[in-house]
């Protein structure tokens, strides 16, 4: 499916206020001492597949 000008910004949006919601969270749990590599690497990756379909604007889903 190909997005819209609008749900575009407002997928930009969701990334934005998701992700710094999530690091956020990551920064206060390891202020507590715990390794959260795993997390972050996830957070990356998630960052950077959203990024692309804001910048492609377009979504393909196979099975």
């Amino acid at each position: 499916m190909t997005l819209t000008p609008e749900e575009t910004d407002l997928l930009g949006h969701f990334i934005d206020a998701t992700i710094t919601d999530w690091e956020y969270s990551l920064e206060d749990r390891e202020s507590y001492g715990e390794d959260l590599s795993e997390e972050r690497e996830i957070l990356r990756g998630m960052n950077a597949i959203l990024q692309k379909i804001i910048k492609d604007k377009t979504v393909e889903v196979t099975r």
